[in-house]
């Protein structure tokens, strides 16, 4: 990226690059290894850069927080990888091989080693590990808990259909129901005495019919009887067959394969907390269907996000600018609302363009009610015309080149026909 300076780039070229390129360059490393958090700081900074064309010499301002940039486009983002996050989930894909790669020689030469493969990937039951285990197998072991709070994601989007029970622990994986028995009979966890048995050590074959075999620690109280009685009508249910394997599925997946952007998209709704506001959504939803350049589309998600760098913004971010009187009608503090919505100029181009369009109303309002009522006065159907919505983009587009021009090549203010 030295001799990549971005001058010749519009915002909407440097996004489809970093998608394309930037965060495809250390795939085939962040499929096997675990990326110390310093590599992908420095990864994330070469992004960053790049997108708001900093350099060494000159330092610009980052004006949406990259952890919004990094959502998908549905919530409010522009589907930039978050990189830490797509390398959990590329190695989530060994766990999923460990669990269901049942003929593999590579597994066999891991469960030699390192013991019951299955336990240690799909339950919290066992994290340990020894001091001669590879650096590779301990960033696996702890690789759910690399999300912070949200630990055991991977545990969370497996299950299990029984075959013969063997691989399936029997309180603690999610085989019977949308979570580990575990967690919906605690009662009766806590007082089992066979917490790490297997399904198909948890009962035996008699005559060809299988009968469960739970043992206690002690004589069940009425609410724990009860809650043996409701264990056992679900168990009614389950029909083990001998002779064939347990199969283990990814629940976020239609195929029940594993696939790493159904992984990537769980870990980051689980990493991705605050939500956006939910008109802007919808109208950025139809904003990006629109049939315009990328670098306009780009450009009304920031005027959207209030994230342009109009006077009060700059002045809100400690930038040193001559006044902060509108640049287009020198009436008012100049803000996204005015600019776009209220100055007199302004509205003498919506205007023009709203009389060519054959819409005769004033739209008095700014933002994001503009749109909504310029859809009303429309009365087009969204979902099959999108034509439109070009003329909206294209305004406020004009009026940002004017006002720019106005500024920085002292060009004067006429109304662009």
């Amino acid at each position: 990226l030295s001799c990549w300076r971005g001058r010749n780039l519009s915002i909407g070229g440097k996004v489809t690059l970093i998608n394309s390129v930037l965060s495809s360059l250390p795939l085939y490393l962040f499929s096997f290894f675990k990326a110390p958090k310093v590599v992908i700081k420095e990864l994330t900074q070469i992004q960053r850069d790049f997108l708001w064309g900093s350099h060494e010499e000159e330092r610009k301002i980052c004006w949406v927080s990259w952890e919004d940039i990094c959502k998908p486009k549905k919530e409010g983002g522009l589907g930039v990888k978050n990189l830490e996050v797509f390398n959990i989930s590329l190695l989530a894909k060994w766990k999923w091989r460990c669990i269901h790669d049942h003929n593999a020689l590579w597994r066999d030469l891991l469960a030699f080693r390192y013991g019951n493969l299955i336990a240690k990937q799909t339950c919290s039951l066992d994290r340990s590990w020894g001091t001669k285990d590879s650096i590779w197998w301990r960033d696996l072991m702890l690789l759910e808990k690399d999300l912070s709070q949200n630990q055991n994601f991977f545990q969370r989007a497996v299950s299990c259909d029984v075959g013969d029970g063997q691989s399936i622990l029997f309180w603690y994986n999610k085989w019977l129901g949308s979570e580990p028995l575990k967690d919906a009979f605690p009662e009766l966890f806590a007082i089992s005495s066979q917490q790490l048995v297997s399904v198909g050590n948890a009962g035996s074959w008699r005559r060809d019919q299988w009968t469960w075999g739970l043992t206690w620690k002690r004589q069940l109280n009425p609410n724990e009887e009860e809650s043996l009685h409701s264990l056992e009508t679900i168990l009614v249910d389950v029909h083990l067959v001998a002779e064939s394997h347990d199969r283990w599925k990814w629940s976020l997946h239609n195929s029940k394969l594993f696939t790493v952007s159904s992984c990537y998209s769980f870990a980051m709704s689980l990493v991705n907390q605050t939500q956006m506001n939910s008109d802007i959504l919808d109208i950025l939803s139809i904003v990006w269907k629109v049939p315009v350049p990328s670098k306009v589309a780009l450009f009304c998600w920031r005027l959207l996000l209030d994230r342009l760098p109009t006077k009060d913004n700059l002045i809100r971010r400690n930038v040193v600018i001559n006044n902060s009187r509108c640049s287009l009608c020198d009436s008012c503090d100049e803000n996204v609302v005015h600019l776009f919505f209220h100055c007199d100029f302004s509205n003498c181009i919506w205007k023009e363009v709203l009389s060519w369009i054959g819409i005769v109303d004033v739209i008095a309002v700014g933002g994001v009610q503009h749109f909504w009522e310029y859809d009303r006065l429309l009365k087009y159907n969204t979902s099959r015309n999108k034509v439109p919505f070009m003329f909206w983009l294209a305004t406020l587009w004009i009026i940002w080149q004017v006002r720019n021009n106005s500024i920085f090549k002292e060009e004067e203010k006429d109304i662009p026909k």
